[in-house]
């Protein structure tokens, strides 16, 4: 009860000084305190996005994996489908047709 009696006594003065300063300190504190949860939460939503792309970098991972082996597969196919069609190219300018290789 002695905290109450002392803010009646805060407003009640004639002066308002200590009643502006209780108000500067409570406004501050509420600051602050309203200051720090934004923070918490702001924290807590940018470490829940990392983790969900935390989770999501091996499936990248495998489809990047899954992309590479596509393309070095097709790659394959090409040269060898331009080889073959050199050997065709080269054995016809030497007159060679009819022979296998």
């Amino acid at each position: 009860m002695n905290l109450f009696e002392e803010i009646k006594v805060l407003t009640r003065e004639k002066s308002g000084k200590k009643l502006a300063g209780f108000s500067v300190i409570i406004f501050l504190l509420l600051t602050v305190i309203v200051l720090f949860f934004a923070f918490e939460h702001c924290k807590n939503i940018y470490l829940n996005l990392m983790e969900e792309y935390l989770g999501e970098i091996p499936r990248i991972f495998d489809s990047y994996t899954n992309e590479l082996l596509v393309r070095s597969s097709v790659f394959e196919e090409d040269v060898l489908s331009r080889a073959e069609l050199g050997i065709m190219l080269y054995k016809e300018e030497n007159g060679q047709a009819d022979m296998d290789m």
